[in-house]
């Protein structure tokens, strides 16, 4: 599916390039990941499908002396945040809107509960139509709840930045 992933965002993601000036930024393909990358003078959005997974992930990043900063493996206290999920930014600005199904522990019994609903849900088929509604239904919310980040405007990342913390902390 990894040509067609590329594709697909070429096609949903044109916006990006046709009203924020942002140019494709890299590309990568691998067996674990499939990875585009869109930027302009201050943000980056990388778009990622995981197979294994059967995820697409969307990511607004903050640049940094022009320079998508490493995503931080362990979010520390006193470290500033400067990339967030899309799904993080939906969580505040459009909490009806679901992309894919999220897992959240408090919602089951016990971590076996959660284990095997992640289970199952990795063992279903994930087809093409699959992928391409979650990369349309990302690319759709993107254009509009994101515009202000796409235009430089990270404001919202300080209480994107409380949700991550706060769910880092539930798993400590």
């Amino acid at each position: 599916m990894t040509e067609l992933f590329f594709k697909l965002c070429g096609r949903h993601f044109a916006f990006l390039i046709e009203e924020f000036g942002c140019r494709v930024g890299g590309k990568k393909s691998d067996a674990f990941e499939d990875e585009l990358i869109y930027r302009n003078a201050t943000t980056a959005v990388k778009i990622r499908y995981e197979p294994r997974e059967k995820y697409v992930f969307v990511l607004l990043c903050r640049l940094v002396n022009g320079k998508i900063p490493p995503y931080p493996i362990f979010v520390r206290h006193e470290k500033e945040l400067t990339q967030f999920y899309l799904d993080d930014l939906l969580t505040l600005r459009s909490p009806a809107t679901i992309i894919r199904k999220k897992y959240h522990r408090e919602r089951f019994a016990d971590k076996e509960d959660l284990h095997q609903a992640i289970k199952a849900s990795l063992e279903e088929p994930f087809t093409e139509q699959n992928l391409e509604h979650m990369i349309k239904t990302y690319a759709a919310a993107l254009r509009e709840h994101g515009s202000d980040i796409l235009k430089g405007n990270f404001t919202v990342f300080a209480e994107l930045e409380k949700i991550v913390r706060k769910r880092t902390a539930e798993f400590r």
